[in-house]
């Protein structure tokens, strides 16, 4: 229960320390694939510009009903987001319960995943993220840390 204890507080202090440097601005990118389209923000948090919010939203801009299996809790950096990009910290959600596969009308919405965190190094980073997995596809968004 300890270690437990000393691995929580280890997380939590991952975020502290030496400022991290900021995302320059928000940015905003829309990918398309088989009529299912993947929205996808990063934004500073006003509360800690060190720290930044990705979110993404697939939308159903087809004709017909589409049936996807999507990401349900988190975008985990581990799984679910590719990039050279160092977290040298992250968020951790609480999850709800979803259903793994979604049927959207046309124009309909999934539930919209997110991620928070810290870049370590500036520079300017291409972060891939997942969200639909069968069919599965990439989006991705370009973000500048200074």
């Amino acid at each position: 229960m300890r270690v437990l204890a000393c691995l929580a507080a280890a997380l939590l202090l991952a975020g502290c320390g030496a400022s991290a440097p900021e995302i320059a601005a928000p940015v905003a990118q829309v990918h398309t694939q088989d009529g299912l389209e993947q929205q996808i923000t990063v934004t500073p948090r006003a509360d800690d510009p060190d720290w930044f919010d990705l979110k993404s939203t697939l939308v159903n801009r087809g004709d017909a009903p589409a049936t996807v299996r999507v990401v349900t809790c988190w975008l985990d950096p581990k799984v679910n987001l590719r990039t050279r990009a160092r977290f040298n910290g992250y968020a951790i959600p609480s999850c709800i319960q979803a259903p793994d596969v979604v049927t959207l009308a046309p124009g309909e919405s999934s539930p919209t995943l997110w991620f928070s965190g810290r870049i370590e190094r500036a520079g300017r980073y291409r972060i891939e993220v997942r969200h639909a997995l069968d069919p599965e596809f990439w989006g991705e968004v370009e973000v500048v840390a200074r």
